[in-house]
């Protein structure tokens, strides 16, 4: 077990759903937590508008910045979409391309820039559901693909940077309960699982320490989904 206490932390979408649980686990284990949402948080930045030519550089950099100086960096944050390939949009293809998988290559990069001289750093990232390998889906395959393409991001970080003491990991989450379900589609959801009951987040913030904890498990894709089998 690692202690933890003292280090820097960034949470992209730690003001929501998964990444308040992460936020608020880092902070228990003595981390300084940089929560970054769209309407509140440490620093209030819209993620959806990192590309967009009128995002303010100030903004933009200032973001930047806290990642580079990050000791831990989480992702949690990854637009998704649901439609049939006829259906997607050239929006929607753009958009998966760059806020579910350029984001968070950026995001990496410009962490590894400090965590490399500090000789330490932890990067956890969200996939999708089941896409630790290359699957075929029928109503959202733009999405599935930009986070089946994160596994190349952290496998790649793991072989690179691992001599530096650093590691990268992607959980894939499953149905999760969190403030942005509907009744009606939390119910739904729940029909689908082979438990009939939703993931909690404090589960999954328990992983992100579990992969914190571990200097060993470095560039693996750890699915959290009760067995579910689309």
């Amino acid at each position: 077990m690692i202690d933890i206490r003292g280090k820097k932390a960034v949470v992209i979408g730690g003001t929501g759903g998964i990444g308040v649980a992460v936020s608020d686990m880092l902070k228990l284990k003595g981390c300084e937590v940089l929560a970054l949402g769209k309407s509140r948080g440490d620093i209030v930045f819209d993620v959806s508008l990192f590309f967009a030519e009128k995002t303010a550089l100030n903004e933009k950099k200032k973001v930047l910045t806290a990642v580079e100086g990050a000791d831990i960096l989480c992702v949690c944050y990854g637009p998704f979409v649901q439609k049939s390939l006829i259906d997607t949009s050239e929006e929607d293809w753009k958009n998966v391309a760059l806020l579910d998988y350029a984001l968070a290559g950026v995001l990496c990069s410009t962490a590894l820039k400090g965590m490399t001289m500090r000789k330490y750093g932890r990067i956890i990232l969200f996939g999708g559901t089941r896409t630790e390998q290359i699957r075929a889906y029928k109503t959202n395959a733009a999405y599935a693909g930009a986070k089946t393409a994160l596994g190349v991001l952290a496998k790649s970080i793991a072989a690179e940077y691992a001599k530096d003491g650093i590691t990268c990991n992607v959980i894939l989450p499953g149905f999760v309960e969190t403030e942005y379900l509907s009744q009606e589609l939390r119910e739904s959801l729940k029909n689908k699982t082979p438990t009939g009951t939703l993931i909690q987040t404090a589960t999954i913030a328990e992983a992100v320490s579990f992969l914190i904890d571990r200097k060993e498990i470095n560039g693996a894709l750890l699915g959290i989904d009760d067995g579910w089998n689309p």
